[in-house]
Parts: C-alpha cells; structure tokens; sequence
C-alpha cells in the first residue's frame, strides 16, 4: 500500500504548475499522500525521501532535512535518497556538499543523466564553470535529448562569454522542447549581445504575442532592451513573478510594532563587492544620517573581500552575511531585526533572491538603483525613480508606487580617476577628427539606434565612434552592419575593458557620448 500511495505521491509532482493558492493546494494533497505512507509503512525509505522533497518545494527546510537524513541513514543505497538529499541540500545553498551527493547517486547509477544535470548546476552556482560545463556534456552524452542541460550548459558558456556556443545550446533545447519556458528570450538576448539582428523584428514581434498570450517565453529583463511598449514590459514582469514568486504568507502577517528610536533600513543585494551597484551608492550608505537612521547589509553574494568589499563593510551599521541561509531565514532574521525598510538593489537581475520579499521582510519594501524597471510583485511598494527614468504619464505600467527624487541615481563623490594621460594611438583613435562614443552593454544597441549613429558619421567628415568591446562576435556584426550603411569599417574603433579609474579617464578621448534608448 504504502509503494502504491507513494506512485500517487509521484504524480502529484509531476503535475503541472499552479500559481498562488493552487500551488499550496497541491503541495498539501502531496504532502498529506506522503504522511499516509508513512503512517503505513513508518520505515518506507523511499516515502521519507518523497516526503523530505515535498517540504523542500514547500520550503519547510528543517523538516525536509530531518526526513531526508533519516532516509540515508536507513538505506544509503538508494540512488534517489542521494538525489533528494542534494536537493535539500541545494535549498539551503549548501553546493558543495550536494554535489557530493551527487556523485554518491551518480556511483550507484553511472547513467543518471538527471544527477550530471544537477550536479552542473550546482558548479555553476559556485562559479566553476569549467567543471559545470563538463558536467552538462556528460548528462547529454547520456541522454542527447535532455533539453534541461543543453539549457543550462548555455548559460554556463554564457558566463564564460562564449556566446556562439551558448546560442547553438539554446537553439537545442528549443529545437527539442519548443515551449521552453522563459528560454525564447534568453536566446533573443543572448543574440543581442551579439549584435545578431537576423530576423529580429519578427522574432521581437513572437515574443510579444507570446507576452501577450499570458505565456512563459522570457524572463523580464531582456524585455526592457527588446521593446519600448511598457505594458509588455510590466506583464513580463508579472507572469514571471506569478509563477516563480507569488506572495507567501507563511511567515504570517508582520505584526505592527510602536515607533520608537532610529528607523531601520535594511539593504538587500548579492553585489556588495566591486560592481556598478556598489561603484554608485558605496558613499549613500556613508552618509546616511546616523541620527535618524541604523543601516543593515544583508549580503547573498560572492564573498569577494576586494578594496570596495571592505569599504562597505565599515560603511554599515551591520554588515550580515546571509550567503548560506535560505530565503525563509533571511526573512524571518529580517522581521527578528524589526528591520522598517527593506531595499531591494537587484530587482530582478542576476542573482537576486526575490522570494525574500516575497515572504514580506519588512513592512515596506523597495526597488531601487539595480533594477529601474517594474518588478510585477504586490509586495514591492516602491520603487525609487526621477521622472527622466519613469516620466508621469508612465506610472502606470509599475506596480509600484514611484516615490519621485530629483535625480535617481546616487554616484559615489570619492570616486578615483586615474592619473594617467592617453594617448589617440594606444587607445586606436586616428590622429585627428571628431570622436563620438558609447560604451554602453552591446544588448542594448538596436538597429534603430545603430542608423542613427551611422546617419551621424555620414554627416561629420573625419568622426570615429568608440564603442566598448563586448565580444569577438558583435564586433564583428557591427562591422558588417556598418559596411551595408555605407561606413568603412575604421571608422568604428573598439575600446578593451580596464580597471575603472583608467576607463573614467580614458573619457576624456571622447568629444560627445552617443546613448542608447
């Protein structure tokens, strides 16, 4: 009875995705099978281990751990016990000791496909990207059909800028399972990192209707560079937050405390560390005053410790490493800390943790500087803009409220420039003429503006424009963009990354900045 409840246990997970209440519901259907079984057969191996997955989709972490490190206690042998214990195990962020479990499950069956997968994601989330890569090859030596690590081996060679080969992998993985959720524009993204505008106008124009249709073709920041239409940007935002972070009450309501003393602000942010974020708000919370205000850093991101690492660890109040805690903990240690305002620096770029806010940290909570577009999320309240970044008529495509400054973005006054004096020849600019530059991410550079800038070098005699170099792939695409415009490849010079206070000076070359939309 209890191999027969745990069949039903299993097709319960299987089933499709439900958003907001649905989602608990079959979560507790599941859960409720689970506990049956186990009043059934209390020694079930395998209804523990199902049992111990269920509370990890649930987030009921410390229960899934008990559940799960009994399972191996009484049967190590089993390949699944491994693998839910390395799930487990990667809910709590600990990736190091999933992938040894893992490799456990992988010695038990050499031919887990799915435990490769696993394994490479977890690399991956420790930056070894070498080794992630090399896992995904052997889940898809394997099994050639496996969409999964031809997708996640894609953003592996992303991370290592090797986007000619990421796309070939995202083309794959689409090739194999055409509804891929969220991967059609990661692909559009990725092609426009390239520069890559083959067919991009009716490819933009499938990802709308995709939009537009409620489906799940992309995440929401490669939208703000697709397309100017807000209202496709705002429910972007919303599907992605409907299916990956709806509201979750399961810390219950925050109870309503007297004011009293200092307010508590608590920043949120995996870039504490040198990054754009940090280069422009490092001095904002130096000078915050103290008087009013008791400054908290919660910090999920690498523990880089370089110059800029240091100076914000002094900056704070309290600077809290939350590396290691899941996102439960960290609200509920956010709520403990009776933190006021939580301010959210990432939105939803790279390594952010949404559902911290999701389970409400704070009475009020913002998105501000990492992130200027909408989050799609109720329990985002603000968002910190000017109204050149969100003009007036514009509001209304955010689901925050816009709290309006003269100027949104805080620069760092101590920034350092270099000294040092560039030449025209090291730099690759000719001797003489007009010199007009962007620098901006390759992503955001569209054909529209691309004419622009080509229409401009027409009409100065002499003019070069300085673009950065994002990779081998879109200097090359953009040469030959320039080339069907009627501009000589010279004329498009491209600058290599340095160390930021050589690039700020190095502006100095340039004669008038040229911004993408």
């Amino acid at each position: 009875t209890a191999h027969a409840i745990r069949a039903f246990v299993l097709d319960w997970n299987a089933s499709p995705v439900y958003v907001g209440d649905q989602t608990e519901k079959y979560l507790t259907d599941a859960e409720l099978a689970a506990r049956r079984a186990l009043t059934l057969d209390p020694t079930n191996t395998l209804a523990l281990a199902d049992y111990a997955e269920i509370l990890t989709d649930q987030q009921k972490l410390d229960q899934a751990l008990i559940n799960i490190e009994q399972a191996v206690q009484q049967d190590p042998s089993l390949m699944d016990v491994h693998r839910v214990y390395a799930y487990v195990l990667e809910s709590y962020r600990d990736y190091r000791l999933a992938i040894e479990e893992y490799d456990k499950a992988i010695a038990i069956k050499a031919g887990y496909a799915e435990a490769y997968n696993n394994r490479g994601n977890a690399l991956r989330a420790l930056k070894q990207l070498d080794a992630a890569v090399e896992s995904f090859n052997k889940a898809i030596a394997i099994k050639s059909d496996h969409a999964d690590a031809y997708n996640n081996r894609g953003i592996a060679l992303q991370e290592l800028k090797q986007l000619d080969a990421a796309l070939a992998d995202y083309d794959k993985a689409l090739a194999i399972k055409p509804d891929y959720e969220y991967l059609y524009g990661t692909l559009l993204h990725t092609k426009m990192q390239t520069c890559d505008w083959q067919e991009l106008e009716p490819s933009i124009s499938r990802l709308l209707e995709q939009i537009a249709r409620n489906e799940k073709a992309t995440t929401a920041f490669p939208v703000l560079a697709l397309t100017t239409v807000l209202s496709m940007q705002r429910k972007a935002a919303e599907i992605w937050i409907n299916d990956k972070y709806p509201p979750n009450h399961s810390l219950g309501v925050i109870v309503k405390r007297p004011r009293s003393g200092k307010i508590r602000l608590g920043y949120f942010s995996a870039d504490f560390r040198n990054h754009p974020v940090s280069l422009l708000a490092a001095e904002l919370f130096e000078v915050h005053d103290r008087t009013k205000f008791e400054i908290y850093a919660f910090s999920f991101g690498q523990n880089i410790m370089d110059p800029m690492r240091c100076r914000l660890e002094k900056a704070f109040d309290h600077f809290i490493d939350v590396r290691t805690r899941s996102d439960d903990e960290i609200a509920k240690m956010a709520r403990e800390m009776e933190i006021d305002i939580a301010i959210d620096l990432g939105g939803l770029t790279a390594d952010s943790r949404t559902d911290i806010f999701a389970r409400r940290a704070a009475p009020i909570q913002i998105n501000y500087l990492g992130y200027p577009g909408t989050m799609g999320a109720p329990y985002i309240d603000y968002i910190i803009a000017d109204r050149h970044v969100i003009p007036q008529e514009s509001a209304s495509f955010y689901t925050e409220k816009v709290a309006y400054l003269p100027c949104f973005q805080v620069n760092d006054s101590k920034r350092g420039i270099s000294e040092r004096i560039f030449t025209r020849r090291e730099l690759g600019l000719p001797e003489a003429g007009f010199v007009f530059c962007c620098f901006n991410n390759s992503y955001k550079i569209t054909p529209g503006i691309f004419d622009a800038w080509m229409r401009i070098l027409k009409q100065v005699e002499g003019s070069v424009l300085w673009l950065a170099e994002s990779n081998p792939t879109a200097t090359r695409n953009l040469q030959r963009e320039a080339i069907g415009r009627g501009v000589a490849v010279e004329r498009l010079v491209f600058a290599q990354r340095i160390p930021v206070p050589e690039y700020l000076a190095r502006y100095r070359m340039a004669d008038l900045f040229l911004d993408t939309l």
